[in-house]
């Protein structure tokens, strides 16, 4: 499992400096985090990015690589801004999930939902030989999607 986090501020958003120190807390928590971490199965990376948004085309190279390195084969995307906005209709070589409460009447109205809706949409990855399926699952406004 990668965590990744923006490298500098956006809104509320979890930094990579505040992710770093946050560390040694979770290695503390419980002996499987802490094995996990030990044993680099649970790492941390930023995106190299500062916004509530993600832009893809912008992602770190350090990140890059260690996507590449660990064969990622599942990614989450969460957060209106990142998940919503700006990778919506990103498709990606893996399976991936994109989570999101709708936090804009503007987006609500743009998607065909209510405000605070939950959102997921699941995609199968482009890469895995399986045809293309999606879902998308909204709790709160079924006339979404």
């Amino acid at each position: 499992v990668i965590i990744v986090s923006n490298l500098s501020p956006a809104l509320n958003d979890l930094t990579y400096n505040e992710m770093i120190a946050m560390v040694p807390q979770i290695r503390e928590a419980d002996d499987f985090l802490r094995d996990a971490v030990d044993n680099q199965r649970l790492m941390f990376e930023h995106s190299g990015q500062g916004s509530p948004c993600l832009d893809l085309r912008k992602v770190h190279s350090v990140l890059n690589r260690r996507v590449l390195e660990e064969q990622v084969d599942f990614v989450v995307i969460e957060g209106m801004g990142r998940a919503l906005h700006t990778n919506l209709h990103a498709h990606f070589v893996c399976d991936s999930l994109k989570a999101a409460v709708i936090k804009t009447q503007w987006l609500a109205d743009r998607m065909g939902g209510e405000i605070f809706s939950v959102v997921f949409k699941f995609e199968r990855g482009k890469g895995n030989g399986s045809p293309n399926t999606l879902k998308s699952v909204n709790l709160n406004a079924p006339k979404m999607f």
